[in-house]
């Protein structure tokens, strides 16, 4: 538009005759033209090659092994801070060791009932995500890395440096949901103890994927894959937070009739 009306001034200056005696023709003021709209990300399209790739992204970005264990150590972090909110539980707790070993037990046991019924729904909706925002060359490029030794230790690495402390002030059976806050503050600090396991060789490795176009268009994904991440673990864990209350609830009263009869 810009390039028209400037061509149509000049012809304009140049067609019309000059009186010899008048003034220089002033120039026109400039035409603001308003700058054009950011063009929108192209939608990738969806294969089934891309869709299958976008399933083992998500069981390497989501080992199974490792998202159990992560998850499963949270119990007795969860259960000490609302010990300490509690003064009555703690002290239950400190007159009753073997009690919190009962209640812990009795947590990790209810979550992995959980997320064994759970990942796998879990599972497809993130590769969906994948699939959804990016390109099979992308999907494919991204799996290659994540599949070689370093792509898996920077995994394993990424899981060790999360320390569930950090979430120490939530409680995992009352009421609140889990929130995008949350998972910041489970990363504060884990790209600085990434950094240290790895080896120089292996740091230029990694920030070559990191700067490749397919490492750029994963990580612009970064934040939209923590709100996911934040939805699916609250929809997994919310429809049962009243089975897991009621057997914290029984684990209690177990817990002294054994030691009773034990006696």
């Amino acid at each position: 538009m810009r390039a028209v009306l400037v061509a149509l001034a000049g012809a304009m200056l140049t067609s019309a005759p000059a009186a010899a005696n008048d003034p220089a023709p002033k120039a026109p003021p400039p035409v603001y033209v308003p700058p054009a709209p950011p063009r929108a990300p192209a939608v990738p399209v969806r294969t089934e090659a891309g869709l299958a790739l976008a399933q083992r992204l998500t069981v390497l970005v989501l080992p199974p092994d490792m998202m159990f264990e992560q998850n499963l150590a949270t119990i007795p972090v969860v259960l000490d801070a609302e010990a300490k909110k509690n003064p009555d539980l703690e002290a239950l707790l400190q007159q009753h060791p073997g009690l919190r070993t009962k209640l812990v037990e009795t947590g990790q046991r209810e979550l992995t009932r959980i997320l064994t019924a759970g990942l796998p729904a879990m599972q497809a909706a993130m590769a969906e995500h994948y699939v959804r925002n990016l390109d099979e060359a992308t999907l494919r490029t991204t799996v290659e890395f994540y599949e070689s030794e370093l792509g898996r230790k920077l995994i394993r690495v990424e899981y060790q440096s999360i320390d569930p402390a950090v979430l120490s002030d939530k409680g995992l059976a009352d009421g609140e949901t889990f929130t995008r806050s949350d998972v910041d503050q489970l990363y504060v600090g884990v790209g600085g103890r990434m950094i240290k396991a790895l080896t120089p060789q292996e740091r230029v490795k990694v920030t070559a994927f990191t700067l490749s176009p397919a490492g750029q268009k994963l990580f612009r994904l970064t934040n939209r894959t923590k709100d996911l991440s934040v939805k699916l673990l609250n929809d997994l864990i919310g429809p049962h937070r009243a089975e897991i209350e009621a057997a914290y609830a029984e684990a209690v009263p177990e817990y002294f009739s054994s030691t009773a009869a034990a006696n």
